[in-house]
């Protein structure tokens, strides 16, 4: 199974913890078992979690590991779109598959009805 991006792992994180809220660690948790290897100390969790992601009460930097985040509605919107894409993706490969069948069931057709 193909690792997912971490971008979009985080979002999913923040989408999972929508209501309630999530705190750093939970983000973690969340990463490592998605097949990310996050300890606190990764600046790239840092990076994206405080320019990109998330939405907090305070302006504290860095924050408490108990204070709670939001994920940004442009940042679930982006999510939305992400996953719709990904189906559009997948039902094209499906709808190319059931064409080529299709086509060959035709040519297969003609050249039955050009030797009856």
């Amino acid at each position: 199974m193909k690792k997912e991006d971490i971008y979009i792992t985080m979002l999913r994180c923040g989408k999972s913890f929508l209501e309630d809220g999530m705190t750093i660690e939970k983000l973690i948790d969340y990463l490592n078992k998605n097949g990310h290897s996050v300890t606190t100390n990764s600046t790239i969790l840092f990076y994206y979690f405080y320019t990109v992601f998330f939405s907090k009460g305070t302006s504290e930097y860095p924050p408490h590991h108990s204070e709670k985040f939001y994920l940004k509605p442009e940042c679930y919107m982006q999510l939305l779109e992400y996953d719709n894409l990904q189906e559009a993706r997948k039902e094209a490969k499906e709808t190319r598959l059931y064409t080529i069948i299709a086509i060959l069931l035709s040519l297969a057709s003609f050249i039955v009805s050009i030797f009856n």
